[in-house]
């Protein structure tokens, strides 16, 4: 497999995770919604089904704060009403600090949430079985042998990388980050440091990929099952009621 081809399986897998956990979460808010509910209660409902990643969201940030001697406040890792159409999982108050260590807190979440998924997938649960229908196909025939602790460790798995996504709070240092590492790129290109850091760079890079696209690919194929048959439950729902629910 050559370099290019593990680095866009990597960005591809990678944002299609986004894509479709948010996805997830609009389904179930939808399906709670046409059921009787209303929005508030479908987003309380989507916390309670991935409370434990919310636990290890928030942990990340605790522990990592911790590590760096930061400051912090109050935690709550229970779904809390902000306004009328908005409910936030959990919180963790962080005083202010420096860019660096304010970085590190705040990607802590997504650090410790691939650690997990990496962990679970490939040390436990050994599912190193490519892409597409086959690997769906592989998947299924694998979760017919499954014991109930396989399973519930497929629901961490699941809980998890549905809780992975960053606030706005969380990423608020990433402009100066930004600004720093274009620093950093002037100054080696200026004293003649860039071929050999950059090479260094990508073996580091390259070697990340290579080792966490098997764990991208088993946890989107995980999440896209879910979603699919979320959707077809929706699907079925609004046409036998005739009602629709707008996203949320």
């Amino acid at each position: 497999m050559s370099d290019l081809s593990v680095f866009w399986q990597f960005i591809f897998l990678f944002l299609g995770l986004f894509i479709i956990t948010n996805f997830l979460k609009q389904m179930v808010v939808r399906l709670v919604v046409l059921a009787g509910g209303n929005s508030r209660w479908g987003v309380f409902s989507y916390s309670l089904l991935f409370f434990p990643g919310t636990v290890i969201h928030e942990t990340a940030h605790l522990l990592t704060a911790m590590v760096l001697m930061v400051p912090t406040g109050k935690m709550t890792i229970f779904p809390e009403e902000e306004s009328e159409d908005r409910v936030r999982l959990g919180s963790l108050e962080v005083q202010r600090t420096d860019f660096f260590r304010a970085t590190l807190v705040g990607l802590a979440p997504v650090l410790v949430g691939v650690l997990i998924l990496f962990f679970l997938s490939n040390q436990v649960l050994s599912f190193e079985i490519g892409f597409g229908l086959t690997a769906l196909k592989k998947w299924l025939q694998m979760a017919e042998t499954f014991s109930w602790r396989e399973w519930a460790m497929v629901y961490l798995v699941f809980a998890v990388s549905n809780t992975m996504s960053l606030s706005r709070a969380d990423m608020r240092t990433w402009p100066v980050v930004a600004l720093l590492l274009g620093s950093l790129t002037v100054v080696t290109m200026f004293f003649g440091w860039s071929s050999q850091v950059l090479e260094w760079g990508r073996r580091f890079l390259l070697i990340m990929m290579q080792q966490l696209v098997p764990t991208l690919a088993t946890v989107v194929i995980l999440n896209s099952a879910v979603a699919f048959w979320l959707w077809l439950i929706y699907q079925g729902v609004s046409i036998l009621t005739g009602r629709r629910v707008h996203s949320y």
